[in-house]
């Protein structure tokens, strides 16, 4: 007991001393963390109890850390130390990449609509308040913050250029583009926004042929990876001695190691044969 108190004591004694080493050079790293942190969460709206999370964890890191060692290997003090300090972070992820894409697969229907309310009313700002109701969520909560700042005073390029930097969609971005261009120009917003509709789905149905020739070409590469080594333990099972020269002959090791060597060539080249930047 007096030695694994020892333990933990040096383990704890170099952990501190390695924490105030580098305490001013993890300092803007920690900063970094905590302001992805409260982004993301005021981004997925997530409660504001969450958000407070990440002090929670550091004041419990440490007892935390010492429980699960003194608990030996106990599954559940595990799983718990686990849940509690990787799980939200993995959860807080998804939810801002399940929510960016349905966003993304919004912007289409958010540039139809609004350019349809302009044919009825020419004003950008009632437009964009007409419309808030009809859209479906996510945009529809986006949206409203958006024109919640413009109730508070706030510029309205301003506004939908805030909304854009929160969510991070390439669309979206350039519909905010468009809309700021095209208010700047003078121009006729409504035929534009229709266009820029149009081009954002064409950019997405392409997008989509080309994920799907990249699925299937990954498949085919699988297929061809895998088809190798399958039919040789197949003819191994079949008759060992067959392949008995194989496994237990010098030659046959290098014969082995080449063929290896040439099957991974092959993945890494069909790899990039088939990937298409997107």
């Amino acid at each position: 007991m007096i030695s694994a108190l020892a333990a933990v004591g040096a383990m704890l004694a170099t952990l501190m001393g390695t924490v105030a080493m580098q305490n001013n050079a993890d300092a803007s790293s920690a900063k970094d963390k905590q302001d992805w942190w409260s982004e993301t969460c005021r981004f997925v709206m997530a409660p504001p109890a969450l958000q407070k999370l990440p002090s929670w964890q550091k004041a419990l890191f440490i007892p935390g850390l010492i429980a699960v060692l003194f608990s030996g290997p106990s599954l559940l003090f595990i799983l718990l130390f686990l849940l509690f300090f990787v799980g939200p972070a993995l959860w807080i992820k998804r939810a801002a990449n399940n929510r960016r894409k349905q966003l993304h697969n919004q912007v289409v229907l958010l540039l139809t609509r609004l350019s349809g309310a302009l044919h009825a009313t020419p004003n950008l700002h009632d437009a964009l308040n007409n419309i808030q109701s009809a859209l479906p969520e996510p945009t529809k909560s986006e949206l409203a913050r958006a024109t919640s700042q413009l109730h508070l005073g706030a510029d309205l390029n301003r506004a939908l250029q805030d909304m854009a930097t929160r969510c991070r969609i390439p669309a979206l971005f350039t519909a905010v583009l468009t809309l700021t261009i095209g208010r700047s120009s003078g121009g006729d917003l409504a035929p534009i926004l229709k266009h820029t509709a149009d081009t954002l789905r064409e950019i997405d149905r392409l997008e989509g042929v080309l994920k799907t020739s990249m699925a299937g070409g990954m498949g085919q590469a699988v297929v061809m990876g895998l088809m190798p080594p399958f039919l040789t333990l197949m003819l191994h099972f079949i008759n060992p001695e067959w392949l008995h020269p194989l496994w237990h002959d010098p030659i046959g090791w290098c014969i082995l190691a080449a063929v290896c060597v040439l099957e991974i060539i092959a993945i890494v080249l069909i790899r990039r044969i088939t990937a298409v930047a997107l």
